[in-house]
């Protein structure tokens, strides 16, 4: 696989590649709604939460409420966007980032299906992830997925704020230094592509799309 990525392991990231933040119920995270505005600059609205809004990266969040959510709208199928009736996808993903905005596997399956369908349902993609934002914005792991998106859209200069702002984050996964490999390359810096393949594969990164790429060009870890 040669294009940006990211991989989940049971569907979700290892504990070691997020930041888990302590999580206490507050009025704010029940208020959360729809904040920011979409790409042509309207106000961002939506379907209420009906049951949390919780912090994806929250220990407690995650081994309570977690599981009721995902057993009936983000089953192994709709993961992987297997259900031919695609409006369903929408809706059952949509009901999970209502309740976990940063649910990091229902982003990233939520970006897939916008990049797949030319009709969607449900809040522009930007709505979902300004959410996430705004319920952990010290969260790398979303501005990881929304580079991912851009960099997928080749709006390279964009992708890179966001791969840079996972970093800044404290992200320092092998996910974000593969993708920052690609986006460098495709941005014709090879120097730095070379610096970031030499950080995901020291992290044991497992596809080799961006060695193989490198190696086209010369160019040896």
């Amino acid at each position: 696989m040669n294009g940006p990525t990211l991989l989940f392991r049971n569907g979700v990231l290892p504990a070691s590649l997020f930041l888990l933040l302590l999580f206490t119920s507050s009025p704010s995270l029940a208020a959360l709604g729809w904040p920011g505005t979409d790409q042509e600059g309207r106000p961002c609205s939506g379907p209420p939460s009906n049951y949390g809004p919780f912090d994806y990266t929250d220990h407690f969040a995650r081994s309570k409420k977690l599981g009721i959510v995902e057993q009936y709208h983000f089953t192994p199928q709709i993961r992987n966007l297997a259900l031919t009736n695609r409006k369903s996808l929408f809706d059952n993903i949509g009901y999970t980032l209502r309740a976990f905005p940063n649910h990091h596997p229902a982003l990233y399956a939520m970006m897939r299906l916008h990049l797949l369908e030319s009709r969607t349902y449900g809040p522009p993609l930007e709505c979902y992830f300004n959410r996430a934002k705004a319920i952990n914005p010290t969260d790398g792991t979303i501005y990881l997925l929304e580079g991912i998106y851009f960099h997928r859209l080749k709006e390279f200069d964009n992708a890179l704020d966001r791969y840079r702002t996972a970093e800044k984050l404290g992200k320092k996964s092998a996910e974000l230094y593969y993708n920052m490999g690609l986006l460098y390359l495709d941005m014709g810096e090879n120097d730095k592509a070379l610096e970031y393949a030499r950080k995901a594969y020291k992290r044991g990164y497992p596809l080799k799309g961006l060695k193989q790429r490198l190696s086209k060009m010369g160019l040896k870890l």
